[in-house]
């Protein structure tokens, strides 16, 4: 029997633009990969390497991807664990509700967790589970993560 073709789809997304001067350079964050890991006592997080890569902007578009001293490719390290309250629901996919902060205290974080009207899980346990009891495309979640991540700031 031959063997079946299969073309990966890159996960990649364009992320928030940096603003130098009157410059702009676009971004795009690619997965590089992923590391599921669990604490002696039991304690899940997630891993997810990405590589921002710089490009020169062109109108709304992506010019050449732009390689030297200032503008480089970097690795960023972004981390699922239980800081973060996701939707439980599975339709919903673990979408980020909450975060919570350094040093906010455990009484201020239950009060924003009991806000929330539909099933929430800790991040980090949300991941174990569907690592678990799913069958999961993966894929959504990474580029979800990502998404999440840019939102918050981090590549700006």
């Amino acid at each position: 029997m031959p063997q079946q073709p299969y073309t990966p789809s890159l996960i990649e997304l364009p992320v928030s633009d940096l603003q130098y001067g009157d410059t702009r350079v676009r971004q795009k964050a690619r997965f590089k990969s992923l590391f599921h890991e669990q604490t002696p006592e039991g304690e899940s997080s997630v891993k997810i390497i990405v590589v921002v890569s710089p490009y020169a902007a062109e109108g709304e578009g992506f010019g050449p991807l732009l390689s030297n001293k200032v503008f480089k490719s970097y690795e960023a390290l972004l981390t699922a664990d239980n800081l973060t309250l996701v939707d439980a629901r599975p339709e919903h996919a673990g979408e980020v509700l909450a975060t919570r902060v350094v040093g906010q205290s455990a009484a201020d974080w239950q009060t924003i967790v009991n806000g929330f009207e539909q099933p929430t899980m800790l991040q980090g346990d949300f991941f174990e589970l569907l690592r678990d009891t799913q069958a999961v495309p993966i894929g959504g979640l990474i580029r979800q993560h990502i998404a999440r991540a840019d939102a918050l700031g981090r590549f700006a």
